[in-house]
């Protein structure tokens, strides 16, 4: 079992003069101890990448790579470019029968979805 400690303040408006007033109706720190019987993961699933968007070079040809990001735009269902902290990369989407299921998957995603997209450079 873990405990999960939360420090909430109360917000407060400013106004001109320099008073500040309670907003919603707290008016001091509160410490509030919550315990959950469920397992908290300790590492989250996306950090599971294998190169960033920045990382790729054309020394990875052939290497199968695992990223993690945005997807920032799309293009013609055939075409996404993901975003991650390090950069741009586009996916090509394979456009054969068997991979129909992904083209509706992208297709449905909103842009800025968080994905992680395995396959060959």
């Amino acid at each position: 079992m873990r405990r999960l400690h939360v420090l909430y303040r109360p917000l407060k408006l400013f106004f001109p003069g320099g008073r500040a007033k309670p907003w919603g109706g707290l008016a001091s720190c509160r410490w509030a101890s919550f315990r959950t019987d469920a397992t908290l993961p300790d590492v989250n699933s996306f950090v599971a990448r294998s190169k960033t968007c920045g990382e790729l070079r054309s020394a990875h040809i052939g290497q199968e790579v695992t990223l993690c990001g945005w997807i920032q735009y799309k293009r013609h269902e055939q075409f996404v470019v993901l975003r991650d902290f390090q950069g741009l990369t586009q996916i090509l989407i394979p456009q054969v029968e068997a991979a129909s299921h992904l083209r509706k998957l992208f297709s449905d995603a909103p842009v800025e979805s968080v994905v992680r997209v395995t396959g060959i450079v």
